[in-house]
């Protein structure tokens, strides 16, 4: 059953005015109670935003709530969501917070709809432990790589995309936020501008390198229409102007779903490159320099991942193994 944009921002006033939500001593106010629903709804409709990307409307979330369906409001998806959230990083206490949003607002639905059931999920037994981040195996990594259309300047430009996204582990927002300036021909590094405006060197791989060098040569095709030639912006879009996060996002998913390999997102990349370094070895330190993580701790989620490549090891060399 599709449920409108115009519909769901009914619901969304509906159900925040019917609720007691701004308390004595809490900054939980009804802008922010919104925000972590419209959040749920688009992942639900395919599209991995933080609150501060939603309070910037766009027509790309506009459409993406059109395509919505009630069947995409399952249990499914909000645990889904949940992982997501962990990835993002956020805390415990705000998964919470907002899944409990999630769960009311559905049970609101439930009401107006006449629907027979909504997800349910008890907030009290998360646990950070239980979901990690989803992670490309090599061989998958490649079928991404390989996908686009190497004869075109977009394809071009796509191959660098994630051939970087995977040699650097960059953050979706550090790749978008690329000058041409940031990368050094030759010495196969990159000059990356991170959270709270950090500034960190990262190594290059030589196939991104190639896969950059290629696009460089046709980066002035991409437009359709006469741009400002002395544009800063690594990655352009068809207009000229740098290619945004949500652009970036989309043809990542695009790639994803036309090889039959579900659900992928620029982060599925960066832990992709986490758990394959530290499966060859890498330590745990070096990893959180290229990730630039401030705390250790935000990396060592990787480590469950890569348990498995250590078990193999034991498995193989210990006397008692199997």
């Amino acid at each position: 059953m599709p449920i409108d944009s115009e519909q769901i921002t009914q619901y969304l006033d509906q159900f925040i005015s019917s609720r007691t939500i701004s308390r004595t001593g809490s900054k939980y106010t009804r802008v922010s109670y919104r925000a972590d629903l419209l959040q749920f709804l688009l992942y639900s409709a395919g599209i991995e935003a933080d609150v501060g990307e939603i309070a910037r409307q766009s027509e790309d979330q506009s459409q993406a709530l059109e395509r919505l369906t009630l069947a995409d409001l399952n249990s499914h998806t909000l645990r889904a969501f949940m992982a997501f959230l962990r990835a993002r990083g956020y805390k415990r206490s705000s998964i919470s917070r907002k899944v409990s949003a999630v769960r009311s607002f559905l049970k609101f639905l439930q009401r107006e709809l006449a629907l027979e059931s909504v997800p349910t999920i008890n907030t009290r037994t998360l646990k950070p432990q239980l979901v990690y981040p989803k992670a490309l195996d090599e061989p998958e990594v490649g079928v991404m790589i390989e996908a686009p259309n190497l004869q075109s300047s977009r394809g071009l430009r796509d191959w660098a995309i994630m051939e970087l996204m995977y040699s650097s582990g960059l953050r979706v927002s550090e790749l978008a936020s690329l000058d041409v300036g940031h990368f050094h021909e030759g010495k196969r590094t990159l000059r990356v501008k991170g959270k709270g405006n950090k500034e960190r060197l990262v190594p290059l791989g030589g196939f991104a390198e190639e896969a950059v060098l290629a696009y460089l040569k046709v980066r002035q095709d991409i437009p359709v229409k006469p741009f400002k030639p002395d544009s800063p912006a690594l990655f352009l879009n068809r207009e000229g102007r740098r290619l945004g996060v949500r652009s970036i996002q989309q043809l990542v998913r695009k790639y994803a779903l036309g090889r039959g390999l579900g659900r992928v997102s620029p982060h599925t990349f960066r832990h992709s490159f986490a758990t394959h370094l530290l499966n060859r070895g890498a330590d745990l330190r070096s990893v959180q320099e290229m990730l630039g993580h401030a705390s250790l701790s935000t990396t060592q989620k990787y480590t469950h991942i890569s348990i498995e490549q250590l078990k193999k090891v034991y498995d193989k060399n210990h006397p008692r193994g199997k």
